[in-house]
């Protein structure tokens, strides 16, 4: 059912802006149905009497614009009374606010009550801050199992590249390869929530590694972003650099001499690198020959000597060290060691957006701009001559 607007909600103006030990509600609105959900409210009571938490438990829509929520069971007797209208409704999976309370049935003895949800809210007052969650609930405990995953693989493969094995080339040459594949996920998984929770704290808008739980804008949460940018983002990605220096300055690329149609002693009669005064060599243990040329980079490819004889796919050029025989990998020249450059400018470019969505100015989605959400320069909501109860007959009545 699509939001209408609802015509019985009214705005107050604040004189002044909310103390900072306040904080200001911040609207949810949510892609995935919150069925099932805990829901938490917080409410006064119209006889005078203490307010109250009230637990509850979302159970769906009951028409347009209105949604039933039910006491969980275990509130002693305590539920939504007269006098909660428009108190928020928090979202315990979701960790923001996804209603306003309107009005409970008319009989004490249900416990149950009716909510505007924030799409039928942003309808009626369409400059009203919401944000907007796409990403599911889940999606916490999905960062914490792929970062905690990318972190350790990146981690062995540094300490068996500072330790050699199995050679120092070899090592560089797979980190930089997994960390291309795997880092731009990361980076847009931190865009995306960055995003989605544009209207919290800067310290808030990074996943929470383990279900972290801390005050929004607290020490402690901004000691757990600066933790897990060090941690997931800025050590694999000094590790990456590590890597592709190492690839670029270390080992040798090599061909099969046999596949591009050349003798190994006229190979062996080159110099490796061109114009170095050292001679190619060869590996000869093997039943096809491994061997430096002068034209083998990086970045180049080696002529053969008839058309008819080399190739690119056929497994025909190899990255190792000419010293320690065997122990090659298959490369390809030139694109490999572009796509590896461009996914890791790409996985730094998203990082970046992603810092920008942290730190950047909010504008109209300032916690400033949210307490004085109901001052001039919104747009006025629909009114009615007099307020008017919920379309649920004689089993509700105002909360």
């Amino acid at each position: 059912m699509k939001p209408r607007v609802v015509d019985d909600i009214a705005v107050l103006a604040l004189g002044s802006d909310v103390p900072a030990d306040v904080g200001v509600a911040i609207f949810t609105d949510t892609v995935d149905p919150l069925d099932d959900h805990v829901l938490s409210v917080f409410g006064m009571a119209s006889d005078d009497q203490p307010p109250n938490h009230v637990r509850a438990i979302f159970m769906g829509p009951v028409n347009v614009g209105q949604s039933q929520i039910d006491g969980t069971g275990d509130n002693s007797g305590v539920f939504v009374k007269g006098g909660y209208s428009g108190a928020a409704v928090w979202d315990n999976v979701e960790k923001g606010l996804v209603g306003m309370v309107r009005a409970r049935s008319a009989d004490p003895a249900e416990q149950v009550a009716y909510m505007v949800p924030v799409p039928a809210l942003n309808k009626s007052w369409p400059t009203l801050p919401v944000e907007t969650r796409r990403l599911p609930a889940s999606f916490n405990g999905l960062w914490t199992g792929f970062t905690s995953l990318f972190f350790l693989v990146v981690l062995v493969i540094f300490l068996m590249n500072r330790n050699k094995w199995p050679t120092t080339q070899l090592s560089a040459f797979a980190g930089m390869n997994i960390y291309a594949l795997v880092a731009p996920f990361v980076g847009l998984m931190w865009r995306r929530y960055s995003k989605e929770f544009s209207l919290r704290p800067w310290s808030t808008r990074i996943p929470r590694f383990g279900g972290f739980k801390a005050e929004a804008g607290s020490a402690s949460e901004k000691l757990f972003w600066a933790a897990s940018v060090f941690f997931l983002i800025l050590l694999p990605l000094y590790a990456q650099g590590h890597f592709i220096r190492t690839f670029h300055n270390q080992g040798d690329v090599l061909i099969y001499s046999s596949a591009f149609g050349l003798r190994d002693e006229d190979i062996e009669a080159m110099e490796c690198p061109a114009g170095s005064g050292h001679h190619c060599q060869c590996w000869k243990s093997r039943s096809n020959h491994l061997c430096q040329h002068p034209e083998a980079g990086r970045y180049s490819m080696v002529k053969p000597a008839s058309p008819d004889k080399g190739g690119f796919w056929n497994n025909y050029y190899h990255y190792g060290e000419i010293s320690i025989e065997n122990e090659s990998v298959t490369f390809f020249p030139i694109l490999q060691p572009l796509i590896v450059n461009l996914l890791t400018a790409l996985t730094v470019a998203l990082y970046g957006a992603a810092l920008w969505r942290t730190f950047r100015s909010c504008g109209n989605d300032s916690p400033k701009h949210l307490a004085r959400a109901g001052k001039s320069g919104t747009k006025p909501l629909p009114t009615s001559p007099r307020p008017t109860k919920p379309s649920m007959g004689s089993n509700s009545r105002d909360g």
